[in-house]
Parts: C-alpha cells; structure tokens; sequence
C-alpha cells in the first residue's frame, strides 16, 4: 500500500498535478514590468540603454523629435494635463471617474526648467528655452518617472523612463 501511494505521488508529481503549499507559480516579475514599461516607449524612438530587476526597471530611449512633441505625448499618456505647468495634483483613478466612484487616487509632480528666479527675486521669473521636463505618476498599479532632456544644440531628445510596480501587501 505505502509503495503505491509513492508510485502514485510520484506519477502527480511528474504530471504536474500534485504541488506542494507555497509551490504555486509565481507571475515572473521582471517580465511583468517590462509588459508595463513597454506602454510608456515614445512611438518612433530607439531604445538605448534598458535595466530591470523585477521591481524597477528603467528604460532610456533617444528620438530625434523636439521636447514640446515628446512632452505633449508624455503628458496625455501619463494623463496630465496642459494646466498643471509645475507642482503636484492629487485626482480620483482611472481618470475620467468622479471621486465616489474612484478605485483609488493618482498622483502627479511635474517639473519643468523654463522658470528661473529674475535676477535674485525667488518670486519673479524669467523664461527661457526648456530643456528638461520631468514627470511622477503614481496610480494604485504602479509609479512611473519620466525625464526629458535637450540642449539647445541636441540633435535628440533623450527620453528616461523609471517604472517602479506596486506591489500588494
């Protein structure tokens, strides 16, 4: 009897059929993440350099398109709008839903160089060519960082992306 069970137990085992607790497959996070960072590629750019640890990933990626193009691309993806020049904003996600029907909240910071302080007044500005925009967007599914940076002379836009999964705990 008892080498029958071990027979059978075995068979299971090679079958598949019969796992251990705790031995559930577990989803491969790195592929998950870059399934997600994937979403956040410019249309057209190249990538240049990638990384991914399963729980961060960063992609950078160079087009030869101008910073206003790339950011208005950016800005509809991450869903931040044309009003929110620079600062952070807290609004119910997914977007488009009222507060009461909200599956939690998004959160964004955008930063973007074109202000500088005029001639040593902190309050005063004065504008100039941007070269740097940058974004954080965090929903209840991930948090994602982009930076945007060309120089007056560049001949491309790099584009960095940081994509940091939530992780349920």
């Amino acid at each position: 009897m008892r080498s029958a069970i071990t027979v059978a137990a075995g068979i299971l085992f090679a079958l598949g059929g019969w796992r251990a607790a705790g031995d559930e497959k577990k989803p491969d996070l790195k592929q998950a993440t870059a399934d997600k960072v994937a979403a956040f590629a410019y249309p057209g750019s190249k990538r240049f350099k990638e990384e991914n640890v399963g729980t961060i990933a960063q992609v950078l990626f160079v087009t030869p398109d101008e910073l206003a193009k790339v950011d208005e691309w950016y800005r509809k993806t991450l869903g931040i709008g044309k009003d929110i020049f620079m600062g952070v904003a807290d609004m119910p996600w997914p977007p488009g839903v009222k507060a009461t029907e909200a599956k939690g909240q998004q959160q964004w910071g955008v930063f973007t160089d074109e202000m500088r302080p005029k001639r040593g007044d902190e309050r005063g500005v004065t504008l100039r060519a941007a070269t740097t925009r940058s974004y954080v967007a965090k929903t209840p599914d991930q948090i994602v960082f982009v930076v945007l940076n060309r120089g007056p002379d560049d001949k491309h836009t790099m584009v960095s992306v940081v994509l940091m999964p939530e992780t349920k705990r």
